[in-house]
């Protein structure tokens, strides 16, 4: 259970023409920073926000020296009377694919819940890649 990333910070600047997203995820003292950016055609800061928490889990990954292949499907808000995030990830490891989903409550800080969410759909999958790369000492 010691390659769980956890969440330090995600920050979203929401500009007119173009919105950036900057998360940082922490492992064993280590820092994974991603980043990622679009245009308002592209999609929401949601998107924005999950590709750079997915761009924070490619880093830690690389660290490691495991081969997956990450690729972030979608991003959905439910809107209910407890506003709730959903994410699809897909995972690619030695020929297969994994569809993955994950979730969290928006509570006060609906940024948080968008990499909180990338996270959920994740972190078990890392746990359970991370002991097979021989020499990964995180």
């Amino acid at each position: 259970m010691g390659h769980r990333l956890k969440l330090e910070e995600v920050t979203c600047e929401i500009a007119p023409s173009r919105t950036r997203a900057r998360v940082q995820l922490r492992n064993a003292g280590l820092e994974h920073v991603g980043l990622a950016s679009s245009r308002p055609e592209e999609g929401s800061w949601h998107y924005a926000i999950a590709q750079a928490t997915v761009n924070a889990v490619r880093m830690f990954v690389g660290f490691v020296g495991a081969e997956l292949q990450l690729a972030l499907g979608g991003v959905s808000v439910i809107d209910d009377p407890d506003p709730v995030v959903l994410v699809s990830v897909t995972a690619g490891l030695a020929g297969q694919e994994l569809s993955l989903m994950g979730s969290a409550m928006v509570g006060g800080d609906p940024q948080r819940a968008v990499a909180k969410a990338v996270l959920q759909a994740l972190n078990r999958q890392i746990e359970r890649l991370t002991p097979l790369v021989s020499g990964a000492s995180v």
